[in-house]
């Protein structure tokens, strides 16, 4: 029988799409469209009724966030993603971790970008607190609950 013989002193605190608390969550699922979608990122509405892609414009229909389970694939970029055609979970209602883009305190207002900018920090489906001229959307009633610098790990509220 193996037997641990060693351990990390630290270990990471959350990961991209987790959920941040076991509260009320609000999940459903969705196939993935136009591509892998990767944890964490903010979705908006397929083509069918059935699906949901990664944001490429203003004004679309924002659905949630995927949330990370352990039904996953990993790209050549070594991100876990749901991989296209498949059921994706989605949350938009609860506590989710997500990258954010800029330093953030609780009760910034959460904005997903459609556009992507300035890798590897503006990535498309990923949060900030502002439109960064009109790059990024609003979600209405969201906001960031912890403090963390750019490129950091942050909770967000979702309340659809």
């Amino acid at each position: 029988m193996p037997v641990q013989t060693s351990y990390s002193e630290e270990h990471s605190a959350a990961y991209e799409g987790q959920r941040a608390t076991l509260g009320l969550t609000n999940i459903f699922s969705k196939v993935a469209e136009g591509g892998d979608i990767p944890f964490g990122r903010a979705v908006v509405r397929g083509t069918a009724d059935n699906q949901a892609k990664l944001p490429s414009e203003t004004g679309q229909s924002f659905l949630g966030v995927t949330e990370m389970t352990t039904a996953w694939s990993v790209n050549a970029d070594d991100l876990h993603v749901y991989e296209e055609h498949r059921e994706m979970n989605i949350i938009d209602f609860g506590e989710i971790w997500v990258y954010t883009e800029q330093s953030v305190v609780p009760g910034d207002p959460v904005y997903f970008r459609h556009t992507a900018a300035t890798a590897p920090l503006d990535v498309v489906g990923r949060f900030r607190k502002d439109a960064n001229t009109d790059e990024a959307d609003l979600i209405e009633g969201a906001t960031f609950e912890t403090t963390t610098s750019a490129g950091g790990l942050a909770k967000i509220k979702l309340r659809s």
